[in-house]
């Protein structure tokens, strides 16, 4: 790795579009996700990172994603976003969340995920698994 700190995983645990990364928490060398986005840009390369945990950061392209791939399916199928249900539980599913969609996280993965007030298209469940998100497709069909 040229950035200390950072260790790739090995090969069999990378996805295709999702560089799996350990942090060296222990010795407090990583140098936080500013200096990795710079480092990148003056090797003209891209990324979205996402830290879900102190010791793993993950890569992916700049508009790879759940969020892109759901908003450009949207304009190619003329389905309005308004209309769209996604349920999501980890820190990079935000941008999927966030925006015209009705999105659902159960309560029991929503911890570091940001949500806030100011989402108000982003209902969190009340109950755990399935029934949560059930309970709340019931309530926004009530809605209607």
């Amino acid at each position: 790795s040229e950035i200390p700190g950072l260790t790739p995983r090995p090969a069999r645990k990378q996805e295709r579009f999702l560089l799996h990364v350990d942090v060296d928490v222990a010795n407090g060398h990583f140098p936080g996700q500013d200096e990795v986005l710079s480092h990148l840009r003056r090797h003209d390369e891209q990324a979205s990172l996402l830290q879900e945990r102190a010791d793993h950061l993950m890569l992916r392209p700049i508009r790879a994603g759940k969020g892109y791939a759901l908003r450009w399916l949207s304009q190619r199928w003329n389905i309005p976003l308004e209309h769209v249900v996604v349920i999501g539980g980890e820190p990079g599913d935000l941008y999927m969340l966030a925006g015209n969609t009705q999105g659902i996280v159960p309560s029991e993965r929503s911890g570091g995920m940001g949500i806030n007030a100011d989402m108000p298209r982003i209902e969190l469940t009340e109950q755990t698994g399935a029934a949560g998100i059930l309970a709340v497709l019931e309530r926004l069909h009530a809605k209607e």
